[in-house]
């Protein structure tokens, strides 16, 4: 009798064990897919979403829910990941690119994205999208560019000579966006900007007028991703980080009559060449101030295995540092062991973080904070506190049994 109880001890104990060691061992099978903790230390980040045509013509036209699911992450996570602006890259929609009889040619991908750019809307969620070169003129106008939209920006490139919506347009728009004491300048340039000499110095004034802001500008085409450069160095942190440049069409133009002319140009992100994983290069301006360069368009990889990739970029440390991450809202996971990089800023190039001052709107949600934290304390013990809750059941039950065991002898 008493082996009999021991062994069922021992069995329950086991299986007991088996579930919890299950839980600790999630890492990925591929190299490419892995479970980490979100960014620590984060003051505020940005949520930028590539070139975005695949999923948007799979949820359209296939009934899928990858673009769907990617908004919605951001939105649910607005207040955990610290999410103050998102940024579109362009290339919102895929089917043909010009217009015909007047009329919008893939209405269906364009109501798709605009259903999605209306629950940011809804959210009170700043954000900037730009055209990309499958993004025709009138349909991006129509279903990007409506007035809440523009009520959201602070100006944009205006010239009485052009027509409406060549030039004069929301595809060249600026916000001031101040986050504590830090203030950046959202900058939206036009596929083809460059081939415009009155946007680029209109962009030129803008910036150097307001030159107590950090600038990042989103662009659709800026890096070139083909070449024997990135087929050789691609998934290399370290060579991603080399000062090799490597610029799509007249980009360079771009970079030396714009980009590299002021010191407080802090990023170009861009899309339209595929990458399996994100490309950052690092540039020096003329003012010997960094710029950080970053290519991201997931398009091919989400058509063989749609993830709905969105790359957050962490301002951390009170300013001093950056961390990069790409994660597939659709998996849950991260992807690309060298698309997660951790950046030191230059000294001083940002001042030390002071977070926005506390609001009577704002002390209103305090215990909803400090709810969050301290439900959040058990999820960081875990898979800790799932072991420690099965010894103490297996002690509770040996205990238990081991008494019943030797008052079971001395009856007998």
């Amino acid at each position: 009798m008493i082996k009999r109880i021991i062994a069922i001890v021992a069995l329950l104990a086991l299986m007991l064990s088996m579930t919890t060691l299950g839980s600790l061992s999630v890492s990925a099978a591929s190299s490419d897919w892995f479970d980490k903790k979100a960014a620590e230390g984060v003051d505020y980040s940005f949520a930028v979403l590539g070139d975005i045509q695949t999923i948007t013509y799979s949820d359209a036209h296939n009934g899928t829910k990858y673009l769907e699911g990617m908004f919605d992450w951001i939105i649910d996570n607005r207040e955990e990941r610290k999410i103050e602006y998102v940024i579109g890259l362009g290339d919102s929609v895929e089917t043909l690119r010009c217009v015909q009889g007047g009329a919008v040619a893939n209405p269906k991908e364009w109501q798709k994205v605009r259903s999605q750019l209306r629950k940011l809307l809804e959210a009170d969620m700043p954000h900037l999208v730009v055209r990309g070169n499958h993004d025709d003129e009138t349909g991006y106008h129509q279903y990007v560019c409506t007035e809440e939209y523009q009520a959201q920006m602070d100006g944009f490139f205006y010239d009485s000579s052009k027509v409406a919506t060549h030039g004069n347009s929301m595809s060249n728009c600026y916000r001031k966006l101040e986050i504590g004491n830090h203030k950046y300048l959202m900058l939206g340039l036009d596929y083809n900007a460059w081939d415009d000499e009155d946007v680029i110095a209109w962009a030129n004034d803008l910036v150097a007028s307001n030159r107590d802001y950090k600038v990042i500008l989103s662009i659709h085409s800026y890096l070139n991703g083909f070449g024997n450069y990135y087929k050789d160095k691609i998934g290399s942190a370290a060579a991603n980080l080399s000062g090799y440049d490597e610029l799509d069409f007249n980009a360079q133009e771009l970079w030396n009559d714009f980009v590299a002319k002021h010191e407080n140009m802090f990023m170009v992100l861009c899309g339209h060449y595929s990458a399996k994983y994100p490309i950052v290069k690092i540039a020096t301006g003329n003012s010997g101030n960094k710029v950080y360069k970053i290519l991201i368009d997931p398009q091919t990889y989400e058509e063989s295995d749609p993830s709905g990739f969105v790359y957050m970029i962490n301002i951390k440390n009170g300013g001093t540092d950056m961390e990069l991450e790409y994660f597939s809202t659709a998996k849950g996971k991260y992807f690309g062991t060298n698309s997660q990089m951790k950046l030191e800023l230059p000294e001083g190039f940002l001042p030390t973080f002071v977070p926005p001052v506390v609001t009577e709107a704002t002390t209103t949600a305090e215990p909803t904070t400090e709810v969050v934290t301290t439900t959040e304390e058990p999820k960081k013990k875990g898979c800790r506190g799932s072991i420690t809750s099965t010894a103490a059941i297996c002690c509770t039950m040996g205990t238990t049994l081991a008494a019943f065991a030797i008052r079971k002898r001395k009856d007998d």
